[in-house]
């Protein structure tokens, strides 16, 4: 699952979020220099990694939040479960609790 949701997630998030989720895609990078588009929040902040649940993160993949779009009409239900644990994995590599390549 976490190798799909990797792919997914380098597909889907990478443009703005970026690789480990800093918020530095090349979409926002881009956008913020333009000042079109404001960063996205990091995904490893105490705030989605300690208060959000899975279903959280689920539902704004699925619905989209803010200027981000929604994926409910692109990903099936299983792959976007597979990004939120792909998220999850970010966030615990970030920590030093697991190697995410």
């Amino acid at each position: 699952m976490l190798k799909q949701g990797r792919k997914l997630y380098n597909i889907s998030c990478v443009p703005c979020h970026g690789k480990f989720g800093a918020g530095d895609g090349n979409v926002i990078t881009k956008a913020t220099y333009n000042q079109r588009m404001p960063k996205p929040p990091e995904l490893y902040t105490d705030k989605l990694t300690k208060e959000w649940t899975d279903g959280q993160i689920f539902h704004v993949i699925t619905k989209g939040q803010g200027n981000m779009p929604e994926y409910g009409n692109r990903l099936s239900r299983d792959e976007r479960w597979a990004i939120v644990h792909y998220v999850r994995a970010i966030q615990k590599a970030k920590n030093g609790l697991v190697a995410v390549k």
